[in-house]
């Protein structure tokens, strides 16, 4: 990972045009905002934390697969940049399916990219922990703004929510990069998802804890 600036060329430029174009009409979670706006602050926040272009180009590129096209997508990603940038876009993303319907339920796909986390190359872990940063401080702000009912608008609420994000903060760290950039990421993750438990209380998120270790536990026990 770079401790100096990046050069950036023209495949970021590339990188831009596909992100918007395979993203166009999506929006921001509760807004009008286009979606574009979560995917260059994600990519920001890597550059910031050490991200060379490849990396970057990921950032810029994370939801492609999972929200874009699937396996045929993250083909034409290694063609147009690199297996480096396929990779990493795989290894971020929790669904390949061309269809969005077909996707798994929200359960099964969040704890198999939990533990698929501990064993995440370190360019991996930098754009998951710009994604997660990025999300979990827009979460903050929002909740701060609109009230308990924002967590509605999750797919399994606020319970689910917290839940995921409290294990990826607990284990996404370790796998950053043990560079300065690395760290700093890492701490600023812990401080964002600690600040998402403050806003729901200790005594709430420590119930909607135990909810969820319930969930966790069922559906871990149906896959026999």
């Amino acid at each position: 990972m770079n401790e100096t600036a990046p050069q950036l060329t023209h495949r970021m430029t590339s990188a831009f045009d596909m992100a918007r174009t395979v993203h166009e009409g999506q929006t921001l979670k509760g807004s009008h905002l286009p979606y574009l706006l979560h995917l260059l602050e994600v990519c920001s926040i890597a550059l910031r934390h050490g991200a060379d272009e490849d990396v970057a180009i990921a950032a810029l590129l994370h939801d492609v697969v999972e929200d874009g096209g699937g396996e045929a997508q993250a083909l034409e990603i290694g063609s147009m940049f690199g297996e480096r940038v396929k990779q990493i876009v795989l290894d971020c993303s929790d669904s390949r399916v061309e269809d969005a319907g077909e996707k798994q339920p929200w359960w099964d796909r969040k704890i198999q990219y939990i533990d698929h986390l501990h064993t995440a190359s370190e360019d991996a872990a930098l754009v998951s922990g710009a994604d997660k940063l990025s999300n979990a401080r827009s979460i903050v702000a929002d909740v701060a703004e609109h009230g308990d009912e924002y967590w509605l608008r999750f797919n399994t609420g606020r319970v689910g929510t917290l839940w995921y994000y409290r294990n990826i903060a607990e284990i996404l760290p370790a796998r950053l990069p043990g560079t300065q950039g690395g760290e700093r990421l890492g701490r600023s993750l812990k401080v964002a998802v600690a600040d998402m438990v403050d806003l729901v209380g200790h005594d709430q998120a420590e119930a909607d804890r135990k909810t969820a270790l319930k969930e966790e536990t069922e559906v871990r026990n149906s896959y026999g």
